[in-house]
């Protein structure tokens, strides 16, 4: 299991029924057109709510506490993991992926 930083939610409505402990899905989305290594978060709907944190989005205080951004999370996954939201505030949270 590793730890990432959930971001974006503000953009996506779908986030609005997030909870703690709800099973999400991260793929990887290659054609992005902002990040080439962004890794999207679906809800269980297949609704996107967010995004794994990039280095810029996972803080120093994140990394220390073992948080990783997605580009080692890609290093890591196939095209697609499973994971637990751990912690969810309104725009921002914390999944536990299961690799």
């Amino acid at each position: 299991m590793v730890k990432v930083k959930l971001v974006g939610c503000n953009f996506h409505p779908a986030s609005k029924k997030c909870s703690e402990n709800e099973v999400v899905r991260l793929i990887r989305e290659s054609d992005n057109k902002f990040d080439k290594k962004a890794i999207v978060v679906k809800n269980s709907l297949g609704e996107t709510i967010g995004y794994v944190g990039t280095h810029k989005t996972v803080s120093k205080g994140n990394r220390e506490n073992g948080c990783i951004d997605n580009i080692e999370l890609g290093k890591k996954m196939k095209t697609e993991a499973r994971g637990i939201i751990t912690k969810f505030r309104n725009y921002f949270g914390f999944i536990e992926v299961d690799l």
